[in-house]
C-alpha cells in the first residue's frame, strides 16, 4: 500500500477496501459497512489515521462508495 506521510488518503482506504470485500467475499451492505469500521479502526491503531482527522466524514464517504465496491464484486 502507497501512503505519503503515514497517512492514509481515501482513494488509498477505498483501494484497500476493494481488494479486502474481494478477499472476504463480502456480498452485501452490511458486511461492507463492518470492513470499513474495521480498516478505519485498524489504521488509527497503527497511527495511519489519527482522532484529529475527521474520521466520521472518512467512513461516510467510504460508505457512500458501497455501489461501487458491489459492481466490482458482481463483475469478479
Amino acid at each position: 500500500m502507497t501512503y505519503t506521510g503515514g497517512e492514509y488518503s481515501l482513494e488509498d482506504l477505498f483501494r484497500q477496501l476493494e481488494k479486502q470485500a474481494r478477499s472476504e467475499n463480502v456480498s452485501n451492505y452490511e458486511e461492507y459497512i463492518d470492513l470499513v469500521d474495521n480498516i478505519i479502526e485498524e489504521k488509527k491503531s497503527y497511527g495511519f489515521l489519527v482522532d484529529e482527522e475527521d474520521l466520521e466524514q472518512f467512513k461516510h464517504d467510504l460508505e457512500l462508495r458501497w455501489p461501487e465496491i458491489e459492481k466490482h464484486l458482481l463483475n469478479a
